[in-house]
């Protein structure tokens, strides 16, 4: 089993439906479908986790729309993966650690 195989068993738990994906020299792991926790309470929609880092971030998560209850973050628009994603700007999680717990630190932030 590869890392790759290994990493997304995590996330496996998430979706069953997880991906790994690529775009150019960009690894992401494919979310479809899935629960977001947000003040307004929980949104479904599709994501991309980038664990190894995309747009000069270190690991990023990219959602299909802005979450409801969470305008004050620096949310910006980007296209990857072949469509257009939505994002903010936040730092300083590591790539270094499980890609299910990337995605935990991602998510917290959108409560």
């Amino acid at each position: 089993m590869t890392e790759e195989e290994s990493q997304l068993q995590g996330l496996l738990a998430i979706t069953e439906q997880a991906a790994v994906v690529q775009d150019g020299k960009i690894l992401g792991v494919l979310l479809p479908g899935i629960p977001i926790q947000s003040p307004a309470g929980t949104e479904v929609m599709d994501a991309i986790l980038c664990p190894r880092g995309h747009g000069g971030y270190v690991t990023r998560l990219l959602l299909e729309r802005r979450v409801v209850g969470r305008d004050n973050l620096n949310w910006q628009q980007v296209m990857a993966f072949g469509r257009n994603w939505q994002t903010w700007s936040w730092q300083n999680v590591p790539a270094t650690q499980p890609w299910i717990n990337i995605f935990a630190a991602h998510a917290r932030v959108l409560r």
